[in-house]
């Protein structure tokens, strides 16, 4: 299965995000100096202000306890467009109730990736991308993502 080539492990999904949100390195948005040291695989410092740079923030995974690969998961099941939440459960390896939380959550973003796209197919690297910028869906009144992390 070419997901699974592509999002099989954790640190390929976080490989993948690292390359959407910092296509040409990080940048810190406090002071705007490229120069980072790797504090962990999700966490920067800054090297002038000293001040934390997150790879999920500001993101729909920010926050969460989940694994990337759950997400993409997730993310690429709502892709197909089948309205099955035990199936959506067994490939993403998350329980039923975290699909049912997700859900609606993922649908809104699908269908708010739509309208950056012309032909009107969505990708799952397309619903990654959208993603990324959940805080200013968020700030426009949709739904936001923190209400529905499993406890």
């Amino acid at each position: 299965m070419e997901f699974l080539k592509k999002f099989g492990c954790e640190k390929q999904c976080r490989d993948y995000l690292y390359a959407l949100r910092f296509p040409w390195g990080i940048c810190c948005p406090h002071c705007q100096h490229s120069e980072t040291k790797d504090k962990t695989k999700i966490q920067y410092r800054c090297k002038k202000c000293r001040k934390l740079i997150y790879l999920y923030g500001g993101t729909i995974f920010e926050n969460t306890r989940k694994p990337l690969t759950c997400w993409f998961a997730s993310m690429w099941f709502v892709t197909l467009q089948i309205n099955n939440l035990s199936a959506m459960q067994r490939l993403a390896k998350i329980s039923y109730n975290t699909a049912l939380e997700w859900y609606p959550v993922l649908n809104q973003l699908m269908l708010n990736s739509k309208q950056y796209k012309l032909n009107g197919k969505i990708t799952i690297e397309d619903f990654i991308r959208i993603s990324i910028y959940e805080n200013q869906l968020h700030d426009e009144g949709y739904l936001s993502p923190e209400d529905f992390y499993e406890e």
